[in-house]
């Protein structure tokens, strides 16, 4: 029997083996206000949540949905809430230039944008089919607790999850398709190698979108079951060491 490796199965092993272990810790301090601490249990609630607001929405499985922000839990709901249903996320790096970011969204075919309130202003020019702003409007449109999301039909470990934009330093930004199974050995590997029983800090890694490298930095924590400390700029690092993480 061949199992698929997909994104969804270290936030599976986390709910069912440790449903009560805290996963997530949000920044207090950020625009889109913080969700706090997240056990394994609540983490698993709100992607399934995400993935039943996205079928509410109409964002069938397949299309791409991209998202500029600094870390945040949300991100991380909508990693695992969209992946683990068959959507594509495209993490834009935050640090881009508007036309950059317009680049991207457009070339990349994202039907839906989230965007980071702190950034709504320097983006508002730019456009997608449908465009949320981080924090209680995208909470109201894709938070559907109760509601069970649709199965994804024929699970595929080398569909694409995520769709990765080089920084365009020497030419346009350039996609990278990344498939469930290249991340999810790519976090197996990591966690093997660095990961930490007690706690680890993902004050780069929930971005996920400085390079294609980094694609992979917020999903390995998961796969060995520590705390994840979202912090939005290595310069807020100390809420991260209150947490126990390094």
């Amino acid at each position: 029997m061949i199992v698929p490796l997909t994104t969804q199965d270290f936030l599976a092993r986390g709910a069912t083996v440790y449903p009560d272990r805290v996963a997530v810790v949000d920044e207090p301090e950020q625009p889109a206000g913080s969700v706090g601490e997240l056990t394994f249990a609540e983490v698993q609630a709100r992607a399934r949540a995400v993935a039943a607001g996205l079928d509410a929405m109409g964002v069938a499985a397949g299309e791409r949905i991209a998202v500029v922000s600094q870390n945040s839990a949300r991100m991380l709901d909508l990693f695992y809430g969209a992946t683990g249903s068959g959507r594509i996320v495209v993490p834009i790096n935050f640090r881009l230039g508007r036309n950059e970011v317009d680049y991207i969204v457009r070339h990349s075919g994202a039907s839906l944008l989230l965007v980071d309130p702190e950034l709504e202003l320097p983006l508002a020019a730019v456009r997608a089919p449908r465009r949320l702003t981080l924090g209680s409007e995208s909470d109201a449109a894709l938070l559907r607790f109760g509601v069970e999301p649709r199965p994804w039909n024929d699970v595929d470990e080398n569909a694409t999850a995520t769709i990765n934009y080089t920084s365009g330093t020497t030419a346009r930004p350039k996609g990278v398709e990344l498939t469930h199974r290249s991340i999810w050995l790519n976090a197996t590997v990591m966690a093997c190698t660095w990961a930490s029983p007690i706690a680890t800090c993902t004050c780069t890694a929930c971005r996920c979108s400085t390079s294609t490298a980094g694609a992979c930095r917020s999903r390995w924590p998961r796969s060995a079951c520590p705390r994840s400390c979202c912090a939005r700029s290595m310069a807020r690092r100390s809420f991260a060491a209150s947490h126990g993480t390094a």
